[in-house]
């Protein structure tokens, strides 16, 4: 089951990289990747990526608006992790429903283990990659509930990553799925 992408931030500099890095990247059905710049919250998806801990913890950051957005997701999505040993590792994520009519899912894929730097790593990619093969298996099992999903700057807040690179990791994880549902 496919579905959009919106890449949304309120940094103009990441949104100039995702413009460079997702260009050449097209979806069979729904083309490029959307790209707006601005306030994440305005953006109409079915499902928002939050960026989380791998604990599930959304006390700050953009998890902390997140969490103010949705009451209750992080209990929500604390419960799965709970159920999967209390602990997601980054690489996986999960969707849990929000209880919100406009937006009804959240993906939650860690970036980081704990609140830290994760400029010299691979963890964005892991993460993208994570959440576009998430929203998949979602899909496969719900007759494609979410069609749309909207994904902010991961790793550029807390993680302290740099938007260029931050960009190319998104983009190769996001390459790489399509190649794995063509």
């Amino acid at each position: 089951m496919s579905f959009e992408i919106i890449l949304g931030d309120v940094n103009e500099e990441l949104c100039h990289h995702w413009r460079q890095h997702f260009r050449d990247l097209r979806h069979p059905i729904h083309g490029r990747a959307e790209i707006q710049h601005g306030d994440f919250f305005d953006i109409n998806a079915d499902a928002y990526v939050s960026p989380a801990n791998s604990h599930g913890i959304m006390d700050g950051g953009f998890d902390l608006l997140l969490r103010v957005r949705f009451p209750g997701v992080d209990v929500a999505v604390q419960r799965e992790i709970d159920q999967l040993g209390g602990m997601l590792p980054i690489g996986q994520a999960l969707v849990v429903e929000t209880g919100d009519f406009d937006v009804p899912y959240l993906v939650s894929a860690p970036t980081m283990e704990v609140p830290m730097n994760i400029a010299h790593t691979n963890n964005v990619y892991l993460a993208t990659r994570a959440v576009f093969r998430a929203v998949h298996e979602f899909n496969l099992e719900n007759d494609g509930e979410i069609q749309s999903i909207a994904i902010p700057g991961l790793g550029t807040g807390v993680g302290k990553m740099p938007p260029a690179f931050a960009a190319a990791q998104m983009a190769e994880a996001y390459g790489e799925f399509l190649n794995e549902i063509q």
